[in-house]
């Protein structure tokens, strides 16, 4: 049985809550990045680390460009939240370029990646994401576009916390860290 690790970042607690779902299924020890010590790396085949999605950064993806060096041979899968849908192009292209921003190419060559939306609850940010968010609302209102429907989004957030966490979103990601260990375990 192979030995893996849950780590997540977390602001505001959708990551968290996603953290904790595929922990939970998968059997593996869960960190928030504050209580992960990079020595404890050594412990694990799997390492699994989740961030939020702010401003187009994708909150402790450091962790693993840091110490992509001490993570060779390991499987290295992480997990981004955002409110925006990540499965449409626009998005998921932004997901790539906030996760090239700490990742060389070839680092992100060697990691799977998932994205999940989260949950956007205005009376609960902190006044910097708030005004950021104010501007975002405004701007893509102000565009005619097909991300006009994704900025109602923050727009409706202010009227009401938009919620998409689903349990049904870190299925794949189970599954694929199931599939794994059953595969290396055929071997």
């Amino acid at each position: 049985m192979m030995s893996t690790v849950v780590i997540y970042k977390t602001k505001y607690g959708a990551t968290q809550k996603y953290a904790e779902w595929i922990a939970e299924a998968l059997g593996a020890d869960l960190f928030n990045i504050r209580k992960f010590n990079k020595d404890q790396f050594q412990n694990y085949d799997t390492v699994i680390l989740g961030g939020g999605i702010y401003a187009g950064n994708i909150n402790g993806i450091s962790l693993i460009s840091k110490n992509f060096d001490q993570l060779a041979g390991k499987r290295i899968i992480i997990f981004t939240v955002g409110i925006k849908d990540p499965s449409q192009p626009v998005n998921a292209e932004e997901i790539e370029k906030g996760l090239l921003k700490v990742l060389t190419p070839d680092m992100l060559e060697k990691i799977r990646v998932f994205s999940f939306r989260g949950a956007l609850d205005c009376d609960k940010v902190n006044v910097l994401h708030y005004s950021m968010l104010k501007i975002l609302a405004q701007v893509t209102d102000d565009l005619n576009t097909p991300d006009v429907d994704e900025g109602r989004v923050f727009q409706e957030a202010f009227e009401k916390p938009q919620n998409f966490i689903e349990y049904d979103q870190v299925k794949p990601l189970v599954n694929y860290v199931k599939t794994m260990e059953y595969i290396k375990e055929q071997r």
